[in-house]
């Protein structure tokens, strides 16, 4: 019996693999993961990649900016971190994967290519669009008012949530793990919301979040949550049967 909440790959496998490489990603599904989360931003010749940060300082040591290097020069690096580009995670996939996309410091000059890609690789049905922006969410929702879109809290923001503030299209909120509990799941699905806390790596939390009725865990390890998110779907089906 599948899991009852998604267990999403964030970054891939991060925790075992470079994150948002390839490898990464293919080491997630190995691993049983449900659905692939995965950072874009643009390069200098606006080509989409898979880089978290604004430069590839922490996950290569190369100090450039990912804005200054082309999607040529950045396959060309010789690092086992080195970033792919969005068409590439779409190619690779097949018809099937599910993917969580999470726009890094989008703006108006770039965002819009990731809907671009989307349809590209027919893959409206198997994406949702999420940001800590949600005036990209906002924007992007304007040109493609079908597909999903999830807003994501920083830590900091994660303790207090306003869930009016929350766009009405948004079909889910992501926060940070440690501050959900039953009542921000409870006022979340009041409002229609799924909650899918980030990024939980402890099969103990994993645990106690899946009693708590969330639709789906970030994880940057897979291998531990995605046996926590099958007992927890053994446990439901038992006590049903009971």
């Amino acid at each position: 019996m599948p899991p009852l909440a998604e267990v999403i790959a964030h970054r891939g496998a991060s925790g075992d693999a470079p994150e948002n490489t390839l490898a990464a990603f293919d080491l997630a599904l190995a691993q049983g993961a449900d659905a692939l989360e995965l950072d874009v931003r643009p390069a200098a010749d606006g080509s989409l990649v898979t880089v978290h940060d604004p430069t590839l300082a922490r996950t290569t040591g190369d100090e450039r900016a990912v804005e200054a290097l082309t999607a040529a020069e950045l396959r060309r690096l010789d690092h086992p971190a080195g970033p792919t580009t969005l068409d590439a995670v779409l190619a690779r996939d097949g018809a099937t994967t599910r993917y969580f996309i999470d726009l890094k410091d989008p703006a108006p000059a770039w965002e819009h290519r990731v809907l671009d890609a989307v349809e590209r690789h027919d893959a409206a049905e198997r994406v949702t669009l999420q940001s800590f922006d949600a005036g990209a969410l906002i924007r992007l929702h304007a040109a493609a008012p079908t597909l999903a879109y999830s807003t994501v809290y920083r830590r900091a923001d994660s303790v207090e949530i306003d869930l009016d503030a929350v766009p009405r299209f948004a079909t889910a909120m992501a926060p940070w793990h440690p501050h959900v509990d039953a009542d921000l799941v409870a006022r979340a699905r009041a409002r229609g919301l799924a909650v899918r806390p980030w990024s939980v790596d402890d099969a103990a939390e994993a645990e106690r979040l899946l009693a708590l009725g969330v639709s789906g865990l970030f994880t940057n390890l897979p291998r531990v949550v995605v046996p926590a998110a099958r007992r927890a779907s053994r446990r439901c089906a038992s006590d049903l049967i009971q």
